[in-house]
Formats: structure tokens, sequence, C-alpha cells
């Protein structure tokens, strides 16, 4: 039975609606994460910047900051390789930490279509899979496969990045005109940025794909990805509709909580800034939270998408 993106995109809303426990999971993710970072910089970074001498620098000075940071780097050039060695280890642990929501999230949508049927329309009650105990199972047996899926996609979609980038380097030092080299980087420039949009889509359609193929299959992270690009593939016109249609909800909702933001932002007094404060940690606890069911949504999507095919 193949479904039209209509059907795709309302049981996807649906199973995201009931099973609202996994945003509360990706919420609680995102404040996990924000804490790893922040113990990161005060207990690697900072004690290091300070042992090493960097508090001498006089901050109120700006001639005196860039001579100081400038010396100080120079001096301790391990302490470079130290920072970029202490950020790849954090890189890593937040990768992990995130695929360890996502399998459990994946299980929990791949659960939910599968008890609501097969029907076009299902009652949104017949979604409800979520439970703790589901949730963690499918973390723990599938988050190393997500791990590395999010490692093989991702690292493929920076090669096709980074190729016509040096390329466009390339012919900049060639030219060896300054003039037609700044207008060929500008214009490299847009077009790099246009095809990084484009390569962002595609990698974020063929990982979701991919995480739930592995979840509903049992596939290694390889076969995985193989399997989505397959999909992804022979079924463009749905994957790009779905995912086109909640990328226009997420502008959307992004620009409501912006306006609704910087009308509490513009204002010359210190006392108001101070007192609508909490309103603007409201909305961006709103905006995060709708950003998380808008995840989960598309999860639901393409979960029902796969579920049509075992149907």
């Amino acid at each position: 039975m193949r479904r039209s993106v209509t059907e795709l995109i309302r049981r996807g809303f649906d199973s995201a609606l009931t099973n609202w426990q996994v945003i509360l999971l990706r919420v609680g993710e995102m404040l996990l994460a924000g804490a790893i970072a922040i113990g990161l910089v005060i207990a690697i970074l900072v004690p290091v910047l300070v042992s090493a001498g960097i508090s001498h620098i006089d901050w109120k000075d700006v001639d005196s900051v860039q001579e100081g940071l400038m010396a100080f780097l120079t001096a301790n050039w391990w302490l470079l390789l130290w920072i970029f060695v202490a950020i790849s280890i954090a890189l890593l642990v937040f990768v992990a930490l995130h695929s360890f929501v996502e399998a459990g999230a994946a299980r929990i949508f791949l659960d939910a279509d599968r008890r609501a049927g097969d029907g076009v329309v299902a009652q949104r009650e017949r979604f409800a899979a979520f439970s703790m105990e589901r949730w963690l199972d499918g973390a723990k047996r599938g988050w190393w496969t997500v791990f590395w899926i999010y490692n093989i996609v991702w690292g493929i979609a920076g090669l096709i990045l980074i190729a016509p980038l040096l390329v466009l380097l390339a012919l900049m030092l060639v030219l060896g005109n300054a003039t037609a080299s700044i207008v060929l980087g500008c214009l490299g420039l847009v077009l790099a940025l246009m095809l990084a949009f484009v390569i962002a889509i595609v990698t974020n359609i063929v990982c979701v794909k991919a995480i739930l193929d592995a979840g509903a299959y049992s596939l290694t992270a390889g076969d995985a990805v193989r399997r989505s690009w397959q999909e992804v593939r022979s079924d463009v016109g749905r994957h790009v509709a779905i995912m086109a249609i909640l990328i226009l909800v997420s502008f959307a909702v992004a620009g409501v909580f912006s306006t609704a933001s910087m009308g509490f932002t513009f204002h010359k007094s210190m006392s108001l800034a101070l007192f609508f404060a909490p309103v603007r940690i409201i909305i961006q606890i709103a905006n995060t939270i709708v950003s998380s069911f808008i995840a989960n949504w598309m999860f639901g999507s393409f979960a029902a998408m796969i579920m049509e095919r075992r149907s």
C-alpha cells in the first residue's frame, strides 16, 4: 500500500503528538549537551589557559590583548593541539549522546506506526507506543549503529562540500588578479552556501531514513545507509515533499518565536532587559519544544513510509 504525502504527514503528526514524551527526552538531550559543553570549558580549557599565564593580559587594552594572545599562542602551540583534541572528544560525546536519543526515538515511532495499523486513517490513540522501557531498549540496541550512520553520511557530505571549495581556491590562486579573485570568491561563496543547504537537506533525509531502516530491518550502519540512499533515489518526490513541508513549518515557527523574542529585546533600559529576561527564556524553551516536536514529526512520517513496505 502506497500512501500519499498528505497521509504520511498526517500519520507522522498523530504519532509525534501521541508520543509527546519523546519531546522531553530531546529537550533533556539539549540541556545535558549544554551542561557537558560548559563543564568541558570550565574543567579543561580555563585552568590550562590560566596556568599558562594568559591571566596576565590586560583585557582593557585591545592592542595588548591582540599582542598578548599572539605571543601566548606562539609560545604555547601545544595548547592549540590540546584544544583540538578536547573539542574532538566533546564532538564524539555529543554525537554519541544524540545517537542514543535518536535510536530510542526510532524504536518508538516504528512501533507506533505498526500499532496504528495499515488503514489510511487511524485513530490517534492507536499510535501510543511510548514507554521508558521501550525507548531505552531501542536506544541501547541501536545507538552504536546510529553513531556510525552519522559518521558515514555526514563524512561523505563533508567531502562533497569540500571538493568544490578546493577547486575554487585553486582557481583564485591561478588567476593571480586581486579583483577577479575577489569576484570569483564572492560568487563561489554564494554557490557554496546554496550547495551546503541542499547537501544538508539530502543528508538529513538519508540519515533519518537510515536510522529507521536500521531499526526496522536490523541492519548494520553501512547496509542501512545503502538501503536508505536507494529508497530516497527511487522515491524522491515523497521524501523531498515531506522534508519541504516540515522545513516550511520550521521556518514559520522560527519566525514567530523570533518576532516574539525581539519584542522583548529592543529597549534601552537595563532594568527592562532584566525584567523581560524570563520571558525571553520561556520563548526560547517553547521554541525548543516545538522544534523537537517537528523532529519527531519527521521521524513519524518516514516511519509510516517504511511500514507501508512491510504491510
